[in-house]
C-alpha cells in the first residue's frame, strides 16, 4: 500500500475550515502564553513550589535562591504572593539586560549578578555563588534547574545540608 500526497504538518488559518473538512480531527495545543508570565517556567514553579511546601522544606520565612538567566526567577516571584511571600533571589548572568533586571526587582527580586566568564566548577561561577548565599543564609533553599537532570529540580536544603531534596515536574 502506497500513500501519495503532501503529509508534511500545515498552518490552518482558519480553525472552522479544518473542522469542516476533517470532523473527527482533535486540537491539542499548549497554551503557554496563559500562565501568569507567559512562560513554560511558571508550571515549573508551580511544581517546584508546590513539592516543596508537600515535603514541608519551605514555609514564609524561606528565602528561594534561584541561579538562572531569568525566566525561572520571574515565575517563582510572580507566585511567590500565591503560595507563601517567599523572598526570592536572582543569581543572574553579568550580560542580562538592564529591563530584565528592572523588571526582576519590580516583582521585589535582590539580583546577584555574576560573571559569566566563570568556568562551572570555579568558585565564582553562577551555581557556586547561589551555593554559598544558600548556605549563609538561614531558612533558604537552593532551586537548580541544571543539576537535576531530565524532568527534574534539584533543591537543595542549604539550611540543613544534609539532604538533597527533589521536586519533579512532569
Amino acid at each position: 500500500m502506497s500513500f501519495q500526497g503532501d503529509f508534511r504538518p500545515h498552518q490552518v488559518s482558519d480553525l472552522n475550515l479544518l473542522f469542516l473538512l476533517f470532523p473527527t480531527v482533535e486540537l491539542l495545543g499548549k497554551t503557554e502564553f496563559s500562565n501568569p508570565s507567559g512562560s513554560i517556567k511558571d508550571r515549573v514553579a508551580q511544581r517546584v513550589l508546590a513539592n516543596l511546601k508537600a515535603a514541608n522544606k519551605i514555609k514564609d520565612s524561606t528565602t528561594l535562591v534561584v541561579p538562572s538567566s531569568g525566566n525561572l526567577v520571574i515565575s517563582l516571584a510572580l507566585l511567590s504572593p500565591q503560595n507563601g511571600h517567599y523572598k526570592v533571589i536572582g543569581l543572574v548572568p553579568e550580560r542580562t539586560s538592564e529591563d530584565r533586571i528592572q523588571f526582576l526587582k519590580s516583582l521585589g527580586v535582590e539580583i546577584v549578578r555574576t560573571p559569566i566568564e566563570a568556568h562551572a566548577d570555579s568558585a565564582e561561577s553562577q551555581f557556586s555563588i547561589a551555593k554559598k548565599i544558600a548556605t549563609d543564609l538561614q531558612d533558604a533553599v537552593l532551586v537548580d534547574e541544571v543539576k537535576g537532570g531530565v524532568g527534574e529540580f534539584m533543591v537543595t536544603s542549604c539550611g540543613e545540608m544534609h539532604g538533597l531534596y527533589f521536586a519533579q515536574f512532569t
